[in-house]
């Protein structure tokens, strides 16, 4: 019976929570057998911090905002859509929680992805850092940056966590 429970619970989670739920029992095998890698932790990481972008854009009143994620996630993290009146325009999210400075590799990358798939309207480039002054300059020069791509920055990202009721400690726990 006690199963039975649990497994009502689960049926009532989003595929996300889904998703985060069954890489955190992973994550706990991995490491309970004692790997020694740093890896895991990282991983956990920034998944929470995808999860927390996520949580962001949904506060922000983005609609049907999902995680891709994964090796065929084809440079996007995120996926959300913003209705303009008649108009639904499709947003893409990448998340790059690093320590280091964020170079123009990423973001010239990032703007690829933009490019490529015709059907989006609006790229974000999240990070919980800072972006390079070769970066910013690469956004500067580059169209498809300057007319389709927002790059947020960790202080940028700190001001919209706090308008929005949420806190950037949900990803050190």
């Amino acid at each position: 019976m006690f199963k039975r429970r649990e497994k009502i619970k689960e049926s009532n989670l989003s595929y996300e929570e889904k998703m985060l739920k069954a890489r955190d029992a992973v994550d706990a095998a991995l490491s309970s057998q004692q790997t020694g890698s740093p890896m895991v932790s990282r991983r956990k990481t920034a998944q929470k911090f995808e999860f927390l972008i996520k949580t962001l854009f949904e506060r922000m009143e983005f609609q049907n905002v999902r995680l891709m994620g994964g090796p065929s996630d084809k440079g996007v993290d995120i996926e959300a859509f913003v209705n303009e009146g008649l108009t639904r325009r499709k947003v893409v999210i990448q998340c790059k929680h690093h320590r280091r400075d964020v170079g123009p590799r990423v973001v010239r990358e990032f703007a690829h992805v933009i490019e490529r798939d015709r059907s989006v309207s609006q790229g974000y480039l999240v990070t919980s850092s800072r972006f390079s002054p070769e970066a910013k300059t690469y956004a500067q020069r580059n169209e498809t940056c300057r007319t389709k791509m927002t790059l947020i920055d960790r202080e940028r990202l700190m001001i919209l966590l706090k308008e929005h009721g949420l806190s950037f400690d949900y990803v050190r726990s």
